[in-house]
C-alpha cells in the first residue's frame, strides 16, 4: 500500500521534468522496476530477521559474560570483542587453514576460536537485500538453526556458571 504510494509520489514528480514523452515512460518504466526489486518485499523481511537472529545470539553471548564477569564495563567490552572477532573469524579461519600457515598450533588456535565465539559472518545478508538479490529459504533455515545451536550452548553454559554463583 505504502509502496504505491511512493511510486505514485515519483511518477508525479516526473510530470514537472523536462524531457520527451517517451524518457518519460522509460523513467516510470524503471521507478516501478526498481521499486518493486529493492521495495517492501520478502526479501526484506529476511534482513530483518537476519539481524534479528544475529542480535538474539550476540544478546545470548552477553548474558553468558555478565554471568562470568562482577563488572558491567568488562561484559560490555568482552562482548564488544567477541562480536569483533566473530565477524573477523572466517577471514582468520580462511588464512589459517590455506596452504600458506601449515603449521598445527595456527590451525589449533583457529579450531578453538570456532568453538568459542560464534561466526557472525554466517548472518550477514543485510548487503544481498539491499542489493535486491534473493535470499534462499536454505539460508534462512541455516541461519536459523545456526541460531538456535548458538543459543542452546550459551545459555546452557550461562546457566552452568550461574548456578555455581553465590547469591
Amino acid at each position: 500500500m505504502k509502496e504505491k504510494a511512493v511510486i505514485a509520489s515519483q511518477v508525479e514528480n516526473l510530470e514537472y521534468h523536462r524531457g520527451s514523452l517517451e524518457e518519460k515512460e522509460k523513467a516510470k518504466a524503471e521507478i516501478v522496476r526498481v521499486s518493486e526489486k529493492l521495495g517492501l518485499t520478502w526479501n526484506l523481511q529476511n534482513g530483518v530477521v537476519a539481524i534479528l537472529l544475529k542480535s538474539t545470539v550476540l544478546a545470548a553471548v552477553a548474558l553468558l559474560m555478565s554471568t562470568a564477569a562482577s563488572s558491567t564495563m568488562f561484559t560490555i567490552m568482552s562482548s564488544l570483542a567477541i562480536m569483533i572477532i566473530g565477524h573477523m573469524q572466517s577471514i582468520a579461519r580462511e588464512y589459517f587453514l590455506s596452504e600458506v600457515s601449515s603449521g598445527v598450533l595456527p590451525r589449533f588456535i583457529s579450531g578453538l576460536v570456532a568453538l568459542l565465539v560464534p561466526d557472525l559472518k554466517s548472518f550477514d545478508v543485510v548487503d544481498a537485500v539491499v542489493a535486491g538479490d534473493a535470499v534462499s529459504f536454505g539460508v534462512m533455515g541455516q541461519m536459523t538453526g545456526l541460531t538456535a545451536v548458538y543459543l542452546t550452548l550459551y545459555l546452557l553454559a550461562a546457566w552452568v556458571l550461574f548456578s555455581d554463583k553465590e547469591l
